[in-house]
């Protein structure tokens, strides 16, 4: 999550400087989160925007109400140190906050928020040039958006200045027991010298919180998108041994391990990979063809990198990734595995069998 430098109303990202520690009220904290949701998110992640503050709903007022890009309603509670009692309640408020959205329609929330919801996701669109595209590409997202929210699929965050002991126990219990994306994060903000103020977040519980290894050694957020692309499996498809930073995931139909899909933990950088490979040594026929799915994935995955490993250190492989960040909640990890496979899937099979490799 990078930090953000605010300076004659501009603002640039940057690394932490020296600086002399700010106080502000919750009320400020609350605006700026609004201003820069970036600092709630991490590199990689779809982008986030803001839709509207203190959304008066049935069990109160929603402090910051967003969306991602790819149509996940965010739900963020603004809370200081120094209010002992709200934070407290801030746990039990977000939850009610959360029960009662599924209960209000598409148009009723606009409506709440001004139509602000429908200007945000449009926003999203915006990169299609084609105004007939950009409609497409808004029911698609507004679709989306609703099913999250009649599901109950949101991501929580509880936004503090910093966290006491009681309130990070709690909240790394419900992340821990949780199917949502929930989320404690402080951010510190600093002056600098020349009167600048810098914005330093800090995720304090996020899957990154509980990534504990099990006893083969494999991180449990790792695990956990496993067990999550288990409940998603697509038929012909079979997990493979998980090991302790790759799953091989294999199409019963196709020559054993020679072409695969295969879930990988980057450690070093929390990355996931979501990844097809051939093995070059075995099936060297098959290189141009897993290069050639690139644009096709990319457009797919329009908020995530897509890289081509070949050759170096990959030599004798030719691999197809796309990169999430290690925080991302597993199930959309999960989803992300399910969908390369259902899209690539017939296009490899189509050249697997031209090549006498499949049947």
């Amino acid at each position: 999550m990078p930090a953000v430098l605010i300076k004659d109303n501009t603002k640039s990202l940057g690394p932490p400087e020296f600086f002399q520690r700010l106080e502000f009220k919750e009320k400020r904290l609350q605006e700026l989160i609004a201003d820069h949701p970036e600092l709630l998110t991490y590199r990689n992640e779809p982008q986030v925007k803001t839709i509207y503050r203190e959304l008066r709903i049935d069990t109160g007022d929603v402090d910051i109400f967003m969306a991602d890009s790819e149509g996940l309603p965010i739900i963020v509670e603004v809370k200081m140190h120094d209010n002992y009692q709200c934070q407290r309640e801030v746990v039990g408020q977000i939850h009610d906050y959360a029960s009662s959205l599924p209960f209000l329609t598409f148009d009723q929330l606009n409506a709440k928020t001004g139509r602000n919801l429908e200007e945000v996701l449009r926003s999203f669109c915006k990169d299609h040039q084609n105004s007939e595209d950009q409609e497409m590409m808004y029911n698609r997202l507004k679709s989306r958006f609703e099913g999250k929210i009649r599901d109950g699929d949101f991501r929580l965050i509880i936004a503090v200045d910093s966290a006491p002991n009681e309130l990070l126990r709690t909240w790394l219990y419900e992340n821990a027991h949780s199917k949502l994306d929930i989320r404690l994060v402080a951010i510190n903000a600093y002056r600098l010298n020349d009167g600048s103020e810098i914005l330093v977040p800090y995720h304090l519980v996020s899957y990154k919180s509980h990534t504990v290894s099990s006893r083969g050694n494999i991180r449990s957020n790792f695990q956990d998108i496993i067990n999550a692309f288990r409940e998603k499996m697509v038929e012909g498809i079979v997990i493979g041994r998980e090991m302790a930073t790759n799953c091989v995931i294999l199409n019963t139909h196709w020559p054993g391990k020679e072409v695969h899909y295969e879930f990988t933990d980057w450690l070093d950088e929390n990355r996931i990979g979501v990844e097809i490979q051939a093995n070059l040594a075995l099936v060297p026929d098959m290189q141009e063809a897993i290069i050639s799915l690139k644009p096709l994935v990319q457009e797919n995955f329009p908020n995530y990198p897509v890289n081509v490993l070949n050759g170096g250190k990959y030599n004798g492989w030719a691999r197809l990734q796309v990169s999430y960040n290690g925080d991302i909640h597993p199930s959309k990890i999960a989803e992300g595995m399910r969908g390369l496979i259902e899209m690539t899937m017939p296009i490899v099979t189509d050249e697997l069998i031209k090549k006498g490799m499949c049947k």
